[in-house]
């Protein structure tokens, strides 16, 4: 038996060495494939290779990616090399890719996975289909929320995603002019930037605070916020980024309200950063064109502006900005409007005009409609008087189709969650009657087998007594044979001494008879 036991015991300890050899194998694999995918990104990465070599050395870290098990580290290197190729302008892998994780993330249940998934593809959405874009943020926004309302999971994990998430909503909400989602949803993201003690994207929360509220006619909260947009920019290393941001945006609250000249000094501030501009032209251009803009406001006989609007166009022309040119072509006809130059104003209405479907931007493309209904001639003037009542009508609807959009989504992402939470409550009741049932069953069961247990003791008692009581009566039986055997010896002997005795004794007498006889 000992020797068994020790030849078990035995088995068991190779098996146990052996199965923590294998786990340790597999860790080293895993990590040394991570540090290998970590390794390729890293090269690719390399400002001295051409974009052909970076696409090669993210293909090969994309390979080892592949070979992952099915496990939240192959959602996060898939998540991440995804990043990569979005920045080389790669919007269909980075897509690919992030489906993908999704995928993973909803076989292995990896909730953070699934919620930056979402959030990844809505990035992928967000200039191309606003509604798709709105669903995809919205379901990672659903997610993230189940996470806090208690959780394993601490909330310094994904509170910095969490919030990139709900400025990309807040944003989608401020194009289609729902301001005040817009701004409740900035609200949240902030503290979520705050609970994560990553600050890089508060400064352009208020940012966005800030351009609500100066479209909400905010004018005094708008100055506000850009000036705190620009003192956070200052704790995360982008001071002069959102210095030129900021001051413009205060010098278009100011040039809203009229104040043209406070516009034209914050205008000049935003200018003062010449080494910022050094290889950012296209905004140094644009920003060039909003301070000529805000001194035509201001005094439209001033003979500096057509030289700064030359200016800022022909660096728009060079770099081929055509957002910068549209812009330049409807401020162009507004100049040459006011000099009584029909015909110069309408050409670069026309411009404008041709430019919208390129630049996307349906407001100026309004403007320029205006613009050609007073420029030209009666008839046409009707025309492109028309169009613009048609396109203004169409954009009103088209931001309530948008707003109902995202309301429906909401709706039915809601309604889908409370069928889920529904389907899981009756689920849990039925997991709980199984479990009563069983609980009841296992009890009978129980009780049945004590019984039968009882039972088979009592039996088991009483067979005993009857065990004993028989030995008894053979012990009894077997002492009453020896008594009677004894006594039957006493009495063979009895019978044998004396039978014998008298017999020798005759025997004696008989030879004593003989002897005198013979004498």
């Amino acid at each position: 038996m000992t020797s068994v036991f020790r030849k078990l015991f035995l088995c068991f300890l190779i098996s146990s060495f052996l199965f923590s050899c294998n786990e340790q194998n597999d860790l080293e694999s895993k990590e040394l494939k991570s540090n290998l995918i970590d390794s390729s990104i890293d090269k690719a990465n390399e400002k001295s290779k051409l974009k052909e070599q970076q696409l090669k050395d993210l293909n090969a870290a994309y390979a080892i990616i592949i070979s992952l098990d099915e496990t939240s580290l192959k959602v996060k290197k898939l998540q991440k090399i995804s990043i990569e190729y979005y920045k080389r302008k790669d919007f269909d892998k980075f897509l690919q890719l992030n489906r993908k994780s999704l995928s993973i993330s909803k076989e292995i249940s990896d909730s953070i996975g699934m919620a930056k998934s979402y959030g990844n593809v809505g990035i992928y959405y967000r200039n191309r289909q606003l509604d798709s874009a709105y669903a995809n943020f919205y379901k990672a926004d659903k997610i993230y929320r189940y996470l806090d309302q208690g959780n394993n999971i601490p909330l310094i994990e994904y509170a910095f995603d969490h919030g990139r998430t709900l400025i990309d909503l807040a944003k989608l909400s401020r194009k289609v002019k729902d301001y005040s989602e817009s701004e409740a949803l900035t609200v949240s993201a902030i503290q979520k930037f705050e609970s994560s003690g990553n600050l890089e994207y508060v400064p352009l929360s208020y940012n966005n605070l800030g351009l609500i509220a100066r479209y909400m006619e905010r004018y005094n909260d708008a100055i506000v916020y850009h000036e705190k947009a620009i003192e956070y920019a200052k704790t995360i290393g982008k001071e002069k980024l959102y210095a030129v941001i900021g001051n413009n945006n205060i010098g278009t609250v100011y040039e809203a309200q009229k104040e043209y000249q406070k516009a034209e000094q914050y205008y000049l501030k935003a200018l003062s950063f010449d080494d910022f501009f050094l290889d950012k032209q296209e905004r140094y251009a644009r920003l060039l064109h909003n301070l000529a803009y805000a001194r035509f406001l201001a005094n439209k006989d001033d003979p500096s502006v057509l030289e700064l609007f030359d200016k800022s166009s022909r660096i728009s022309d060079s770099l081929n900005d055509q957002i910068g040119l549209s812009t330049s072509n409807l401020h162009y006809s507004e100049y040459y409007q006011f000099k009584k130059n029909d015909s110069l104003a309408k050409i670069f209405a026309l411009k404008v005009k041709e430019a919208a479907p390129v630049v996307h931007n349906n407001v100026e493309l309004l403007k320029s409609y205006q613009l050609l209904s007073e420029v030209s001639k009666s008839n046409e003037a009707l025309k492109y008087a028309q169009k613009h009542i048609m396109l203004n009508d169409s954009l009103i609807k088209e931001e309530r189709a948008y707003t109902n959009k995202f309301a429906r989504i909401k709706f039915e992402s809601d309604k889908k969650t409370e069928e889920i939470a529904a389907i899981s409550r009756e689920n849990q009741y039925l997991i709980f009657a199984i479990l009563g049932l069983s609980v009841l069953f296992l009890l009978g069961y129980v009780i049945f087998r004590q019984q039968q247990s009882n039972k088979e003791l009592l039996f088991e008692q009483k067979q005993q007594q009857s065990n004993q009581e028989i030995y008894r009566l053979l012990l009894s039986q077997q002492l009453k044979l020896e008594e009677g055997r004894k006594m039957e010896q006493h009495r063979m002997s009895e019978e044998l001494h004396d039978g014998v005795l008298g017999r020798l004794f005759g025997v004696r007498l008989s030879l004593d008879g003989i002897n005198q006889r013979a004498n």
